[in-house]
């Protein structure tokens, strides 16, 4: 949901960039036409952003666009031949960052692709304060046009009354037109935000960014744009529009569940009989699963390393608005859990993988259950839920249709991962104000607090071993650092780079090496830890985002998500040598997925799916 500034905002942004982009095809066409030499000699100069923030929420779209990205726009593709060396294609608005930097035209001139090489100036961004003349509409029969110059400031008060911005060159028509506007192209424009840097003594760092970027800003504490009289001083409180208990935040992207202002839901659901699942031995499986949203809406795939006859649809929950999100895979592979909306509200439900068999686990009327891990033994899955007002665990046994309350804190306890012989959980609970860590034993329900309340400590996960930890924490600063400590809470140590930004950490299946997204480099990579030599190696060197890696059985190779294409793609590359440089991931990964949907947030092991979550945690704690 967006308040009225938001979208007049937006709207600024997008008759900005089109009248920008607008005066650069006018300009680029009559060059083109009027045969002058100097046509061949422009050069083109990047503007030295790829259209990536190291703050985006990894899944590539921008919230701030005014359009859905199906758009068409026709451009010259440069092909690299010197005898032809462009190539007239029309591709999606969703494609223009796979052209961006590649020495593309973009749009195609008026008068077609040039046959000799061309590089181009882009014009350069308006900072709002220039004129434009426009044909203002009028509404009269007799004279629709009414020929006025005003601000670019002032463009968001006439866009979508069917003015004609820019005006023509030839004037205004006579008669009524109907005004098709340009498609938003790609999003590397510019914008100064003052970003929030959670320091008390200097509370904004003033910084531009591409307009891609700012959904990674969105809900931070951010001033966007910066006042024009630059950052102040102080710390301003922004309250940002919420997203009501239940609905979806996308914008065309991946789904974000509003979890602010949820009452308790005291209803009673009568259940039905429940049918049993037997779980069998564990397995090391080869197939990973995935988010998509090929099908229009948000479901669960599986790929499989080697061709198969299996549904590749596990979620099955086709339909408008539906998401099927989070999966958890059982130890046999033979089914999934996952969150859905596919019945109105946020539910758990369990997917066969080789059936077309679906149970749902859990009935609410307005709560949300979410985030569903199941035991490495087989026998139970537990998930969170705030049907009680705020959020707790809850264990359900899969024989049996028991569900179980695990906690009963007034405060928010979440993000459970299992020891490796199901006999304990891990959760965070800001039942100290901070995020802290604490244990729970399954049979006797003891807690125990783990963290020491130095700082917000979140994502824990234990070793195969259930001897070490591994866990983000803020404790090095304003970034989010890898961590392991002994499973008491004891020797502390850092595994990331305090420099940058990391998240989505995972343990390889013998414990060896843990894999995690860090932005220290100005955009997300993939890097791995060594446990044994305490080396790192950056895996993967983009200038797109590569995030959320994820293990396969052989402990030595990655699956991960790249928006190195149009859109977000799923790749795959092997982590060691741990001492051997970063990839280019369009040369030296295996690429997945090819479908111009997006394929992203893999999970193979751990088998839990936790990245796709953004980093986003229940309120009232501030989201770190």
């Amino acid at each position: 949901m967006q308040n009225p500034l938001d979208r007049r905002m937006k709207r600024l942004w997008f008759v900005i960039i089109t009248f920008t982009l607008t005066s650069f095809l006018l300009t680029l066409s009559s060059v083109a036409a009027s045969g002058n030499p100097t046509y061949q000699d422009m050069t083109v100069t990047p503007d030295g952003n790829n259209g990536n923030d190291k703050d985006k929420d990894n899944n590539g779209n921008d919230k701030d666009k005014d359009n859905n990205g199906s758009e068409k726009i026709t451009i010259c593709h440069a092909t690299g031949s010197a005898t032809n060396p462009y190539r007239l294609i029309t591709i999606s608005v969703n494609g223009l960052n796979g052209h961006d930097g590649h020495g593309d035209i973009i749009p195609a001139p008026a008068a077609g692709c040039p046959s000799i090489l061309v590089t181009l100036t882009p014009t350069a961004m308006l900072n709002g304060n220039e004129k434009i003349t426009i044909c203002h509409a009028t509404g009269s029969a007799t004279n629709p046009y009414e020929l006025i110059t005003i601000s670019v400031n002032g463009l968001n008060g006439h866009d979508g009354h069917d003015d004609i911005i820019p005006a023509p060159a030839a004037g205004c028509p006579t008669t009524v037109m109907t005004v098709t506007p340009t498609a938003m192209l790609n999003g590397n424009e510019k914008i100064t935000i003052c970003h929030a840097t959670g320091s008390a003594t200097n509370p904004y760092e003033l910084i531009t960014i591409s307009v891609n970027g700012l959904n990674g800003h969105d809900g931070h504490g951010d001033i966007i744009p910066a006042p024009a009289t630059g950052c102040p001083t102080t710390v301003i409180t922004a309250t940002p529009t919420a997203i009501p208990c239940g609905d979806v935040d996308n914008d065309g992207g991946f789904p974000v569940i509003g979890t602010d202002s949820c009452p308790p839901d005291t209803s009673v659901v009568a259940r039905p009989s429940w049918d049993v699942v037997s779980i069998g031995s564990a397995v090391c499986t080869e197939w990973l699963v995935y988010h998509t949203d090929v099908t229009g809406d948000w479901e669960l795939f599986r790929l499989d390393s080697a061709p198969s006859n299996f549904e590749p649809n596990l979620s099955r929950g086709i339909g408008a608005g539906v998401s099927d999100i989070s999966p958890s895979r059982s130890p046999d592979a033979q089914w999934i859990v996952f969150t859905s909306n596919r019945d109105g509200n946020w539910e758990i439900y369990l997917s066969a993988v080789e059936t077309d068999h679906i149970q749902r686990v859990t009935y609410n009327t307005t709560a949300i259950d979410r985030d569903p891990t199941w035991s490495p033994m087989g026998n139970s899955i537990v998930y969170e839920s705030n049907r009680d007002g705020n959020w707790n665990l809850y264990l359900f046994d899969v024989a049996s249709g028991v569900e179980t309350l695990l906690t009963k804190s007034p405060n928010n306890d979440v993000n459970a991962s299992w020891s490796s012989d199901g006999t304990k959980l891990l959760f965070q609970s800001d039942r100290t104000d901070d995020w802290q860590i604490f244990e729970l034993t399954i049979a006797t329900g003891d807690i125990r607090k783990i963290s020491d309340e130095t700082s917000n400590d979140i994502d824990p996960q234990y070793t195969p071993d259930n001897l070490s930890i591994v866990f983000r924490s803020f404790r090095s600063g304003d970034n989010s650092v890898i961590y392991r400590m002994n499973a008491d809470g004891l020797d502390i140590q850092p595994l990331s780079d305090p420099a940058g930004y990391a998240k989505d950490h995972g343990i390889s299946p013998q414990g060896d090496y843990i894999a995690y997204t860090s932005n220290i480099d100005g955009d997300n990579d993939i890097y791995v830890y060594e446990m044994a030599s305490k080396l790192t190696r950056q895996v993967t060197d983009s200038i797109e985002d590569d995030y959320a890696p994820t293990w396969y059985c052989g402990d030595t190779n990655l699956a991960f998500t790249s928006q190195v294409t149009a859109n977000a793609d799923l790749f795959s590359a092997s982590a060691l040598p741990i001492n051997a440089p970063p990839i280019a991931v369009m040369a030296g990964a295996n690429q997945l997925t090819t479908s111009e949907a997006n394929e992203q947030y893999p999970m193979l092991s751990p088998a839990e799916e936790n990245a796709s979550r953004t980093q986003i945690l229940p309120s009232p704690v501030t989201n770190p």
